[in-house]
């Protein structure tokens, strides 16, 4: 490709981000993923989720509403389905057990108070919003236990909760398309102040209210699912805008810096106007998708990924229904830090082709992440008698290599990490073509690596 092809290609990319009703699927994921993150809770499988928070203590430990192991807690009333995790992945404590069905949307307050949404109602237990304290002493309660229904005391399956600074809570009433298809504003102490919202496709109007979020400005966002777009609200239930660039919105996260994380878990490229599955970012104040994390998931009809959220480290956290699991996502820089060889150092090489003479270096027995963020290969090239393997970081522009001595442990414990080998994927990601030169330049000039310096924790 020329430089006035990349040029010209350059451009119509960028012309496409701005367009806000287009399929935003390429867009750069800088994450690596870490699906081993978090550990089970003790003596039990971690159940399906789609509510995952961060705790507001500056700990940088994570909040997790889970379904006891399966998905519905109805019959499990011993296990406790609010779980709290150290940022190492560890069980901190747990709480709930008894009180919920089916735990669907989860917020923390300012005070670091944990809100949990029940989505379901057996005619004693759900169809309601509780509070407890960090420490898991339940404060209040909303709706009426087990009963469901549409007025200013009751709810139908609330799929999600915010709450203001000052207090003012927002439900998300309604889950599936033939829900309440409302948003509920209530008063501190739980009393009724407004609500808005009814079935149907304008703007104002929901098919499954699935996921609340609030910006810096207190606009609220709706995560009006089966519309597959957000719908930004005042405080009073005003529509300020509708976007459609996030696809199919399960889940919703705004963070301290205003960045919206939009976990879309419904779209495939084969039934969402071209919309593929994955967590997509991009800044409340234009609304441009910068960033999307495909979603780990192949199956284009199953469930996965359901609910998202970032911590201050900049960690994005996907809670899955399908898998059952809690997948941490880390920037792929500081993953560098974990590269998984013995006395890393960075490089900057030529690339070649097995078994091509020349100068350069030789990719044997490439394996590639299934995000298409790593690459671990062997060069063939040996330090005294330790054989020399390479690992590159592959990023929008640029590629971090770093090279160290390597054996079978730890090719298997990056082989574990990417999931699956997959070295089509890295000549697609590469290239286009098949085949590997591309990597740095082949026998023509080598392409710029940035060798990847170490940030001090």
């Amino acid at each position: 490709m020329t430089k006035a092809e990349l040029a010209a290609l350059v451009g119509v990319v960028a012309l496409l981000l701005t367009l806000p009703s287009s399929a935003q699927n390429h867009a750069p994921n800088p994450y690596v993923a870490d699906a081993t993150w978090a550990e089970a809770p003790p003596g039990r499988l971690f159940g399906a989720s789609g509510a995952v928070y961060p705790a507001r203590d500056g700990t940088g430990n994570v909040w997790v509403a889970e379904r006891c192991g399966v998905n519905d807690c109805s019959d499990r009333a011993d296990i406790d389905p609010i779980v709290l995790y150290s940022p190492e992945g560890k069980v901190l404590r747990s709480f709930g057990a008894g009180i919920f069905l089916w735990p669907h949307g989860i917020f923390v307050d300012h005070d670091d108070n944990v809100w949990i949404t029940d989505a379901r109602g057996d005619g004693e237990r759900g169809h309601q919003i509780h509070k407890f304290s960090s420490t898991g002493e339940r404060l209040q309660s909303l709706g009426i236990a087990g009963v469901g229904g549409l007025g200013e005391k009751i709810f139908n399956a609330p799929s999600d909760v915010v709450v203001s600074a000052d207090g003012t809570i927002f439900v998300a009433d309604g889950h599936n398309i033939d829900g309440n298809n409302r948003i509920v504003k209530l008063a501190p102490d739980g009393s009724f102040l407004a609500a808005w919202g009814e079935t149907g496709g304008e703007n104002g109007q929901l098919r499954d209210p699935h996921a609340l979020a609030m910006d810096s400005q207190g606009r609220l966002f709706v995560g009006d699912r089966r519309n597959k777009r957000v719908q930004i609200f005042d405080q009073d239930g005003t529509h300020l805008a509708s976007w459609y660039q996030f696809g199919g919105p399960s889940g919703l996260f705004i963070d301290d810096n205003d960045m919206l994380y939009v976990c879309d878990n419904e779209s495939s490229d084969t039934r969402t106007d071209g919309f593929l599955r994955g967590i997509r970012i991009g800044s409340v104040t234009n609304g441009r998708v910068i960033a999307f994390i495909p979603d780990p998931e192949i199956d284009a009809d199953g469930s996965p990924t359901e609910g998202v959220a970032a911590d201050a480290a900049g960690n994005v956290y996907g809670a899955e229904v399908g898998k059952g699991r809690l997948v941490r996502y880390v920037p792929a820089a500081r993953a560098a830090s974990d590269a998984p060889f013995s006395n890393p150092e960075p490089v900057a090489v030529r690339a070649r082709p097995p078994g091509v003479a020349g100068a350069g270096l030789s990719i044997e027995e490439p394996f590639v992440s299934r995000d298409g963020r790593w690459l671990f290969f062997n060069s063939g090239e040996k330090e005294g008698n330790k054989d020399l393997h390479y690992v590159a970081i592959l990023s929008a522009n640029r590629v971090e290599l770093w090279r160290g001595e390597a054996g079978d442990r730890h090719r298997a414990e990056l082989v574990r990490r990417a999931r699956t080998p997959r070295p089509h994927r890295l000549r697609a990601r590469l290239s286009g073509e098949d085949k590997l030169a591309d990597l740095s330049g082949g026998e023509g000039p080598a392409l710029p690596i940035s060798p990847w310096r170490r940030s001090n924790p």
